[in-house]
């Protein structure tokens, strides 16, 4: 299975020294059948099918499509029994319960699938029924809260030690920034706290880059750390490997609370650092569902808090409403339109339009 959401060339290049035309399946994502990367993507798709011999007859059998508008997706080529809907309401970023999961189900199997959504809908009774003081996502949303509130935080870090959930804070960002990524709230006024900024990556890795930061840093950055008691690896170093592991886990959370006084000022470790430390028994198909779910419900969470929509994100639009002049000004002997471009893009747009001619 690859994934191809850049619109840059190269990511499709090396999926296609890998990939085999006559076998391989197409699954179109989109949730209007109308972003330009993922068309872009699709077509180029197509288009190898074709040049490495395949009729249009098999193109027609390797095209699926997940899309909330069934109709474009016949237009492109897709046919109707190869078209699986999801809901308009559905938004992208909480999609992958929906019809958008339909390329896990392949990969892994239904019944891993059926688990993993059976692990983000025990998170969602949970978040539903359980008591605000016993309610994790709201305790969380809280906690991150009140950090804003006492440390003017602006970011926090989400570290996961774990391989497997190398992504996971790639995921995060999305979800968090693209949600709450705003200035004005439900009510059309401005809003004291939004979104911070999201970043993170697996420990131990994590910790020779930023960890130094997290510690001794003047600003205060609460931490996420994510740890999974059962180890994934079959080496037989692997107890011993893991055990090192969750150590070092541990040991930067220590650290970060506890702090260290030394003579030597820049020695010195100033402690009281907040963070959470979420224990996933094993890293499965449930357990994975479980987490998602609880950052999800953390954020409705958050939204409510902060009084912000967590369900659009109009921000993103513009650039791509001011990206349709640009590549129209990039072609070969067309004129830049200087009613929508200003004048530093026109410059620009001159500087690289010599590699188009």
């Amino acid at each position: 299975m690859h994934f191809a959401a850049n619109v840059d060339g190269e990511e499709l290049t090396q999926i296609f020294k890998q990939a085999k035309p006559a076998s391989t399946r197409v699954i179109i994502v989109s949730k209007t059948f109308g972003t330009t990367e993922t068309l872009m993507n699709a077509k180029a798709v197509v288009n190898w099918l074709k040049s490495n011999g395949c009729s249009d007859n098999q193109v027609q059998k390797a095209l699926l499509a997940v899309t909330a508008n069934p109709t474009a997706a016949q237009l492109f080529g897709v046919t109707d029994a190869q078209i699986f809907p999801f809901w308009s309401w559905v938004g992208g970023r909480f999609s992958v319960w929906s019809a958008v999961g339909l390329c896990i189900a392949l990969q892994y199997g239904f019944e891993r699938f059926m688990s993993f959504l059976k692990g983000a809908e025990a998170i969602d009774r949970h978040f539903q029924a359980t008591p605000i003081e016993k309610n994790v996502p709201i305790l969380m949303a809280l906690a991150l809260l009140h950090q804003q509130k006492k440390y003017s935080s602006t970011a926090y870090a989400v570290i996961p030690y774990a391989n497997a959930l190398s992504l996971f804070p790639f995921w995060l960002q999305q979800l968090e920034m693209e949600s709450h990524g705003k200035s004005v709230g439900c009510g059309d006024t401005p809003i004291q706290n939004s979104s911070p900024v999201v970043f993170g990556s697996v420990g131990t890795n994590s910790q020779h880059s930023y960890f130094q930061l997290l510690h001794q840093g003047a600003e205060i950055i609460p931490v996420d750390f994510i740890a999974v008691r059962e180890p994934m690896s079959d080496i037989p170093e692997a107890v011993d490997h893991h055990r090192t592991l969750l150590a070092n886990c541990l040991a930067q959370a220590q650290a970060l609370s506890r702090g260290k006084i030394s003579e030597i000022p820049n020695e010195s470790y100033p402690g009281n650092k907040p963070s959470n430390l979420i224990i996933l028994p094993k890293l499965d198909a449930f357990h994975l569902g479980a987490l998602l779910a609880l950052y999800e419900s953390r954020t409705v969470a958050l939204g409510i808090l902060w009084g912000i929509n967590s369900f659009d994100q109009p921000g993103v639009e513009l650039g791509k409403q001011l990206s349709v002049p640009i590549d129209r000004a990039l072609r070969k002997d067309a004129a830049i339109d200087l009613q929508h471009i200003d004048s530093i893009t026109s410059d620009r747009i001159t500087h690289l339009k010599s590699y188009f001619q």
